[in-house]
C-alpha cells in the first residue's frame, strides 16, 4: 500500500457501495500516481471470471465485469447529464435514419503488445460473434437488429442496424455490455482456435492480466502502452475471490486486512463498516456498483 493515495480519486465514480482501509484516504493526495507509486491493492470479487471468451463466457456478472473494464473500457463513458464523455473512441454520429451509427476512435490507443487499435480489431471482433452459434445473443446486446459491423477507414467503425437505433449512445456507454471487450486483432487471430484461447487477454484497457487462477482470482499489472497514464492509479490491483458477497467472510477479511476494497448489497455490512471509524464507504447505485471498483474510471 502507499500513504499516498486517496481512495475517492482512485475510484473516481459517482458512489460505490464499498468499503477501503483508512490508510488510502488521504485528503491531499495525488490525483495522478506515476508508476512504483501507485501500491497494491486486494479487491474482493464474488465469483470467477470464467474466462475472457464471450462465446464461451456469453454473460456479464459482477466478478467478470470488473476485470474485462480493466483490461479493456468501453469506447465512451457518459457524465450525470448522459452527455458522452470520450474513452476509446472521440466521436459518434449517426444517419437520418438512424440505422447507421459511426464511431471515430481514438487514435494511438494501445493493447500491451504494443499494437494499436483500430476499426479491424472492432469488424474481426463483432465478425466472430455474429458468425458464432450464438450470433442472436449477441445482436440483442445492441438491439435493433444489429446486422454488420465494417470499416469505413482505419479509425471509423460503422454499425449497420436492420431497424432504426436511438439508443446507441447509452450503449456505447454502457459498462454493463461484456461485448465491448475484445482482443487486439493480430493476438486475436492467432489465438481463437486453440483451446485454451478462453484463458488469453489482450485489451485496450489501463490494465492487463499478469496471472488468472481459477478459484482464487486475477492478479493485474499497468498496460504499459496505455493511452491516458494519468489514469492509471494503482500498480497491481489482485481481484481476489471472496465466495459469498452477503455473508461474514467478506466482512472479516475486510477487518482482518486482507482486503483493500470491496462492494456489497448487504445492507447490514454497510451500516457495520460506516461504525468503523478504519473504513471508508461510498454508496451508490447497483448497475455501477460492480465495474467501478478498477482504479481508473472517470469522475461522472
Amino acid at each position: 500500500m502507499t500513504k499516498f493515495f486517496n481512495l475517492k480519486t482512485a475510484l473516481q465514480v459517482t458512489g460505490v457501495a464499498a468499503f477501503a482501509l483508512a490508510a488510502f484516504a488521504v485528503p491531499e493526495a495525488q490525483a495522478d500516481h506515476p508508476r512504483g507509486t501507485g501500491g497494491k491493492f486486494t479487491v474482493h470479487m464474488n465469483r470467477d471470471i470464467g474466462g475472457f471468451d464471450h462465446i464461451r463466457v456469453p454473460q456479464g456478472g459482477m466478478g467478470r465485469y470488473q476485470v474485462i473494464h480493466a483490461v479493456n473500457g468501453v469506447p465512451f463513458t457518459a457524465d450525470a447529464n448522459g452527455k458522452l464523455i470520450p474513452n476509446l473512441a472521440v466521436k459518434l454520429t449517426h444517419n437520418d435514419d438512424y440505422k447507421i451509427w459511426k464511431m471515430e476512435l481514438r487514435k494511438g490507443v494501445r493493447a500491451p503488445n504494443g499494437k494499436e487499435l483500430t476499426a479491424e480489431t472492432y469488424t474481426h471482433h463483432f465478425g466472430r460473434l455474429l458468425g458464432s452459434r450464438l450470433a442472436g445473443r449477441f445482436k440483442a446486446l445492441l438491439g435493433a437488429d444489429l446486422q454488420k459491423v465494417v470499416a469505413d477507414d482505419k479509425y471509423t467503425v460503422a454499425f449497420h442496424f436492420g431497424r432504426t437505433q436511438l439508443a446507441m449512445q447509452e450503449l456505447v456507454s454502457d459498462g454493463g455490455l461484456y461485448i465491448w471487450f475484445m482482443n487486439e486483432t493480430s493476438f486475436a487471430k492467432a489465438n481463437e482456435n486453440k483451446p485454451d484461447y478462453n484463458r488469453m487477454s489482450m485489451g485496450f484497457g489501463p490494465y492487463m492480466v499478469k496471472s488468472w487462477i481459477p478459484g482464487k482470482g486475477v492478479t493485474m499489472v499497468r498496460n504499459p502502452n496505455y493511452w491516458n497514464p494519468k489514469a492509471q492509479h494503482a500498480d497491481e490491483i489482485f481481484y481476489r475471490i471472496t465466495t459469498g458477497p452477503e455473508g461474514r467472510g467478506l466482512w472479516n477479511a475486510m477487518r482482518a486486512g486482507d482486503i483493500d476494497v470491496a462492494w456489497t448489497l448487504s445492507g447490514g455490512i454497510v451500516k457495520l463498516a460506516q461504525k468503523n471509524k478504519k473504513l471508508t464507504v461510498l454508496l451508490g447505485h447497483r448497475k455501477q456498483l460492480h465495474f467501478s471498483i478498477n482504479f481508473q474510471m472517470h469522475k461522472n
